[in-house]
């Protein structure tokens, strides 16, 4: 079976912002504003 190939990005701020992305408390208004980045 082939998988597609999965970037993992070492750049501080792509870092920082999947952090609050994941983060159980980031607020939803800005998890949206995250995500439209």
């Amino acid at each position: 079976m082939n998988y597609p190939r999965v970037h993992v990005s070492h750049h501080p701020l792509i870092r920082h912002k999947l952090t609050k992305l994941r983060d159980i408390n980031t607020e939803p208004k800005k998890f949206r504003e995250l995500v439209r980045e």
